[in-house]
């Protein structure tokens, strides 16, 4: 609370005090104009002013008579002499001006004194907001001077509390491609991961200029060009943390908006804190500054220090143990109270916040998860328990047992007793109130009969011109506290907070603006051999994903190099999962790996430190993993497990009839979850592709309770994606005896008819026996390649003749088995005589000499061998790649990059490949090149690919043709075509 003098409280012990206020406003010069004097007379109708703990400012409010005679206070009346300083010959230069700083002070003495210049208190001082001199009267308003602060737009994103520099704790700017630099700006290497040459190490501007494309070599001594700026190494980087008063100051000397003065925070006493390294994004300097010292329940906003005289930005902890009343009021001393209420509705008294501990940390160097519990027993006497927890993620400064006690406790006492519940009147003015201010108040008779003792948590003082009375009216709490709100805002169970950057999926989380940074956490990349390629699993250490504000960008290099630079052409993905394959470079092939966390914040990617690199062989294909049978596709979920809700049928399925009580879904031990048609019903799959497949099975488990009863199952054939029937095939199945209420295996083998590459299947129930019901385990068409061969029998007759386009005759002349003549043949054994004859084990010719295949040794033959197996080694001979001819002015990007190509595989896949030179001007929809028939995708097919400065996009046509379709801006010089790959069938 603020000094009462002398003279006032004599005033007020006497009952004889009268109130008076006046309002100053500084004009061009620098002078201090009284308004109550300057015109000649008193201007000032009214003077209103507040300030509450759930708000940043105090404000005011100023009501003035606009105008005596020609003298008019406002603004755009620019013949006024108030206007022109009472020189007649000045210009014009309106004293009340937006930004004008101004100030209220009040006064209180005995009934019939005039103020001395002692008497004077000064209550608010800030800048105009508002001018509005429409009206019976001129208004204008403000905020005091932390609104400044809470104008100013904190322009550049930079890391702060990582470095020192001459007693000072600098922020640094992460360094970027292109970015234009001044001197004295201090810069953060993006490449400081382990073994980088930025680990560790902060550098000065010492000549302006426009950073390069690519990050320097950065050196641990001297300078460093990098484009037209030049950098000279500083020091080591330190991880330690700096006390939270410095990194404040530091984010008010570099978010100073031109033409400001420079701001001092003072701090009376230092909370301890030291903060770790954070990225502070882009924000209102007052939002920034008030969140770091939050997080310990303290605050900053503007106070009085009786020390200097003065209102000054103030870090504070409200006195929450405070017990000695800093004023006393007697019951004639305030009015009755107009609110005495009392609500559960924001009491917490009993606390956890989870955190993680970064001094204890588990072998692989990650911090423990710790919880801290905190009580109030006697809340919890008078209201019950009432529970709350905060989770600090792993990137908050909250880091400690110390920390994060001292954070729940001021919690604990902020919001154990009901807030706001007590509003009051005071019958005399009372203008040194302040909030956090502890009153108490003698027992009024008629609500309470006890003295209360409860702290200001906002007030509000109102003066009209001519009363010499001043208004205060009060709204109190239990005790000093920042409010319930704060903390309430911060609940991993509280709604609100996910709309306001909380997190998702397992709870909310306390994350302050600037906690998306990746900064020093890293992320361990652990690889496992996959056929062709390695599986990168991510293991985080430090970085909360499930916060999802996260990504991990996947680096992966052929160099052998575990400090390999992660860059645009090593980069394979960018994932907020936990895991990422690389395919398709072969069998054992050596790969080292290394994973960037970042976070994209308006726009703009924020990378992290890249992780330690590892390494690891890709994998080679085996038996084990190789089905001797080739299935096309079959309808989805055909076991109906996948099953999200009872409002609609299983997904892939749909009925007519689902949600009646012909149709439903159960579940038993024996095949899971099953449909269950209780009276008319049936059910269809969604359409699925079964290739050119020459056969057919339709298999399920099924069930019904009585005999006599009929289901109909049906396959629909088609010859594209469910819009052209070509027939149906219904199949009646009637339960025996033997089966019934049993699960039955059902199936039966289907000849598509010719044309068909889509199918739907579908089970429909029209006969009703009694109380019978069906039950549908699993419903399956299993489609099957050409390339498929079941034989069911134990012997063959000799000769064997296999039926079709062409018919082939088994005889013995030509080895142990043969099909075909001399022109075509497969021969096993070892032959006597005839075409075939030589040691081959197996043996496929053709006349043509192409498409040969041989298993074996001792064959001899001038004929091309697409595939052969001898003495153990198989050699496949691929289509080579095919260069393409560019359109558009498209071009290989250079001749040490992989130059643009495609081909086929055995597969019916193709593959692209290059590094693409994009050509000048603005594209849409430009063709690269065209695909000859027979490597064109069946659909048109989008894919995003990386590009210098970001991505673009890719589009392949069921014509042939590549098409380049735009790009984030800044993808001006290359892309690659190295991950695209699709299916020609």
């Amino acid at each position: 609370m603020r000094t009462i003098s002398a003279t006032a409280a004599a005033a007020r012990a006497a009952g004889v005090q009268a109130d008076f206020v006046r309002v100053l406003v500084k004009d061009a010069g620098g002078t201090w104009r009284d308004l109550t004097t300057y015109a000649g007379a008193n201007a000032v109708k009214t003077v209103a002013w507040a300030e509450s703990v759930s708000e940043p400012h105090r404000t005011a409010d100023v009501t003035l008579v606009r105008e005596f005679f020609k003298l008019s206070f406002s603004p755009w009346i620019s013949a006024s002499a108030i206007n022109k300083g009472f020189v007649h010959t000045a210009s014009s230069d309106a004293l009340l001006q937006l930004n004008r700083e101004f100030r209220i002070e009040a006064a209180v003495v005995p009934v019939g004194r005039e103020p001395g210049a002692g008497d004077w208190l000064e209550v608010f001082r800030g800048r105009i907001d508002t001018i509005d001199p429409a009206g019976d009267a001129l208004k204008f308003g403000g905020r005091d001077l932390a609104g400044r602060l809470a104008d100013q737009q904190i322009k550049k994103e930079l890391v702060y509390s990582l470095a020192v520099h001459s007693g000072t704790t600098p922020a640094l700017r992460p360094w970027e491609a292109g970015m234009t630099v001044v001197v004295g700006e201090y810069v953060l290497p993006a490449s400081r991961g382990d073994d980088d040459p930025g680990q560790g190490k902060f550098y000065r501007c010492t000549t302006a200029g426009t950073t390069a494309n690519a990050e320097p070599t950065w050196p641990t001594s001297g300078t460093v060009a990098d484009g037209t700026a030049v950098w000279t190494y500083i020091g080591a980087t330190q991880a330690l943390g700096r006390p939270v008063e410095q990194v404040i100051q530091t984010i008010l000397d570099t978010s100073r908006a031109a033409g400001d003065a420079a701001v001092t925070l003072y701090t009376p006493a230092s909370p301890g804190w030291a903060v770790k390294e954070f990225l502070q994004g882009r924000d209102k300097t007052l939002n920034a500054v008030r969140a770091l010292a939050q997080q310990i329940g303290w605050d900053v906003r503007m106070r009085w220090d009786p020390g200097t005289s003065a209102f000054r930005l103030t870090l504070y902890e409200p006195e929450r143990t405070k017990t000695l009343a800093d004023a006393a009021f007697t019951a004639p001393q305030y009015k009755m109270a107009s609110k005495f209420e009392t609500t559960l509705e924001n009491i917490r008294n009993a606390w956890t916040i989870k955190f993680s501990d970064a001094s204890d940390l588990w072998p692989d160097g990650s911090p423990k998860r710790k919880e801290v519990t905190v009580t109030n027993p006697t809340s919890i006497a008078k209201y019950g328990e009432l529970w709350a927890e905060i989770a600090e993620g792993s990137a908050s400064n909250i880091d400690s047992v110390t920390e994060a006690t001292k954070m729940v406790n001021a919690a604990l006492s902020d919001c154990s007793e009901p807030t706001a519940d007590f509003s009051v009147e005071l019958t005399g003015g009372f203008p040194w109130t302040e909030t956090g201010d502890l009153y108490s108040f003698d027992a009024d008779g008629r609500v309470f009969d006890s003295t209360q003792k409860m702290a200001v948590t906002k007030f509000a003082q109102n003066f009209e011109a001519g009363t010499a009375k001043l208004r205060t009216t009060l709204d109190l709490r239990g005790k000093p506290s920042l409010g319930a709100l704060v903390w309430i805002a911060v609940l991993i169970d509280n709604p609100i907070y996910t709309a306001i950057g909380g997190a998702s999926g397992n709870g909310n989380q306390r994350v302050p603006p600037m906690s998306h940074y990746p900064g020093t956490k890293t992320v361990r990349p652990v690889p496992v051999s996959v056929p062709g390629g390695i599986e990168i699993r991510l293991e985080d250490s430090t970085v909360d994903r499930a916060r999802q504000l996260m990504e991990y960008e996947v680096h992966v290099s052929d160099s052998g190099s575990l400090t390999f630079p992660p860059t645009s052409s090593t980069l394979q993905a960018v994932t907020k999962g936990d895991r990422v394959t690389v395919a398709g470079r072969g069998g054992g092939l050596p790969l080292v790996a290394r994973v960037v966390p970042r976070s994209v914040r308006n726009g703009r990617v924020v990378r992290g430190q890249p992780s330690k690199g590892v390494s690891a062989n890709t994998g080679r294909v085996t038996a084990d993993l190789l089905d001797s049978l080739a299935v096309l596709g079959g309808p989805l979920n055909s076991g109906f497990e996948d099953y999200p809700t009872t409002a609609r049928p299983p997904s892939h399925w749909s009925s007519s009839e689902w949600g009646s009580a012909d149709i439903t879904v159960d579940s038993d031990t024996t095949v899971g979850r099953y449909v269950k048609f209780i009276g008319k019903a049936g059910m269809t799959s969604d359409v699925f592709g079964i290739g050119d497949a020459p056969l057919a099975a339709l298999v399920g488990w099924l069930r019904c309770t009585e005999p006599g009863d009929n289901l109909e199952l049906r396959v629909l054939w088609y010859s594209d994606a469910g819009t052209t029937l070509l027939s149906t095939t219904t199949l009646v199945v009637t339960p025996t005896f033997a089966t019934i209420n049993t699960w039955s295996r059902y199936s039966t083998v289907l000849t598509p008819p010719a044309g068909a590459n889509f199918a739907r299947v579908a089970a429909v129930r029209d006969t009703i026996v009694s109380s019978a019901w069906w039950g549908i385990g699993s419903l399956e068409l299993q489609a099957f390649s050409r390339a498929t061969l079941t034989v069911l029998q134990t012997g063959f007759p000799s000769p064997m003749r296999i039926a079709g386009a062409n018919q082939w005759d088994l005889v013995n002349t030509d080895g142990d088995w043969s099909l075909g003549n001399s022109s075509h043949r497969i021969v096993i054994g070892n032959a006597l005589g005839g075409g075939g004859a030589g040691a081959a084990g197996i043996a496929v010719k053709s006349s043509t000499g192409l498409n040969q295949l041989t298993l074996g040794a001792g064959l001899t033959s001038t004929q091309q061998q697409a595939i052969t197996i001898v003495s153990g080694i198989t050699a496949i001979a691929q289509s080579p790649w095919v260069a393409p001819t560019f359109q558009n002015s498209f071009s290989n990007y250079s001749g040490t990059h992989q130059p643009c190509g495609y081909y086929k595989d055995s597969c019916g896949t193709v593959h692209l490949r290059g590094l693409i030179q994009r050509p000048a001007g603005a594209l849409t929809l430009a063709a690269i090149f065209t695909l000859p028939s027979g490597f064109r995708s069946q659909k048109e097919t989008l894919f995003t690919v990386f590009a210098s400065g970001g991505y673009c996009y890719i589009r392949v046509n069921a014509n042939g043709t590549v098409d380049c379709s735009g790009g984030v801006a800044g993808w001006n010089t290359y892309f690659s075509l190295d991950v695209i790959k699709f299916d020609t069938r």
